[in-house]
């Protein structure tokens, strides 16, 4: 299991740990440098209060960060093979532990497929 939190503490999150990681491209991802992970809603739990969060929605999604320090920790979206049904992203980086050179990284061309 990942255990993630923003730089302060005040959002945490346990998801499950990653076989593939993401990097996207897109002007939102490359700007705060994220690395996501991906899973059910189900498996994503919150472990640190919900009040500490901002949420930024651009498009169908949305991104949440911590309000105190500003680190991007999550955010959902509609799961793109499945639109009927949601997905949780999870930035990898908040776990300080995971060692991310043990996961293949997916390069993906957000700037130009979206």
């Amino acid at each position: 299991m990942l255990k993630g939190s923003c730089h302060c503490g005040a959002v945490a999150f346990e998801a499950p740990t990653p076989t593939e990681i993401t990097r996207c491209n897109c002007t939102y991802c490359d700007r705060v440098g994220a690395l996501w992970a991906y899973c059910d809603p189900a498996e994503f739990t919150l472990t640190a209060e919900p009040d500490g969060l901002i949420k930024y929605a651009p498009t169908e999604g949305a991104h949440f960060s911590c309000r105190t320090c500003g680190m991007v920790t999550h955010g959902r979206s509609p799961d793109w093979s499945n639109p009927e049904t949601e997905k949780i992203s999870y930035n990898v980086r908040m776990d300080v532990d995971f060692d991310r050179s043990a996961v293949k990284v997916v390069e993906l061309d957000g700037r130009n497929q979206w």
